[in-house]
Formats: structure tokens, C-alpha cells, sequence
């Protein structure tokens, strides 16, 4: 709540003690790098979205929002990787899901829902860099100061 709030540096402490009390909380890393994407701290919002996909070898999530950042920070040949790697993992997610009953009439669902979420991201992704300019980076293309 504090990060949604934009308490951005209380929620950081937060997160922070929450990773310190138990540093396998795979919630309390995609969480902080979320905050941290929103506040306009890329750089640790991709390390923190690689901490959390490499901690859960299934979440495509994770790895596709560090690529995001690591483009933005102008870390473009580690953002392919992140990219492929998140690809990779939405792939085999797919291929479990198609075998299920009915799977058909979920993925379309999914699959508008994916819509959504894509264009909500790449809202908070222009938000994302202007905050990241404000702190002292040099845009899409360039690393921070």
C-alpha cells in the first residue's frame, strides 16, 4: 500500500526487511521492483525483476518486466536475453495450459487479458522514464549518472 500511495521510500524499507526476514519471498522482489519501476528506479527494478525470475523458473512475468527496465536503462543486448528467456516460459505455460479441458476458452481469455496488461505496461513505461530522467538518467537509450 505505501508504494501505491507513493511512500516510495518507506515502502522501499519495507520490502527491504521483508527480503532481509526471508530471502526466498518471491512476492516482496516482483513487488519492490514494480516500486521501484513506478518511482522511476529502473536500475533496481531490473535487478530486482531478474532476482524474482530467477527465484521462480515459472513466472514469465518477472522476466519480460526486467527486459522493460534493462531497455529503458539502455542495457539493450541483457534485455534480449531477459526478453527471450520470458518468451521461453510464456511458451512452455501454454503448452501445459493447452492440454487441460476447456483450455481453448481460457486462453482467449488470458490472451485479452494480456492486452490489457500490455498496454497498461507500456503507459507505466513512459511514466517510467520520465521518472528516471527526473532522477538524474539520460532517457531511454542512456545509463543513469
Amino acid at each position: 500500500m505505501l508504494s501505491l500511495s507513493g511512500h516510495h521510500d518507506e515502502a522501499a524499507r519495507e520490502f527491504e526487511e521483508a527480503i532481509r526476514l526471508n530471502p526466498n519471498f518471491f512476492e516482496a522482489y516482483y513487488y519492490f521492483a514494480r516500486a521501484s519501476f513506478a518511482s522511476g528506479n529502473i536500475e533496481r527494478s531490473a535487478e530486482l525483476f531478474g532476482r524474482a525470475a530467477d527465484m521462480r523458473q515459472e513466472d514469465f512475468q518477472s522476466a519480460m518486466l526486467q527486459s522493460q527496465s534493462l531497455r529503458i536503462i539502455g542495457r539493450t543486448r541483457e534485455a534480449k536475453e531477459a526478453g527471450r528467456e520470458g518468451i521461453r516460459r510464456a511458451e512452455h505455460m501454454l503448452d501445459e495450459l493447452a492440454a487441460l479441458p476447456r483450455a481453448e476458452a481460457w486462453l482467449l481469455v488470458s490472451v485479452q487479458g494480456l492486452h490489457r496488461f500490455y498496454d497498461r505496461a507500456a503507459q507505466q513505461e513512459a511514466q517510467a522514464q520520465r521518472a528516471f530522467a527526473r532522477r538524474g538518467g539520460s532517457g531511454r537509450h542512456g545509463r543513469s549518472r
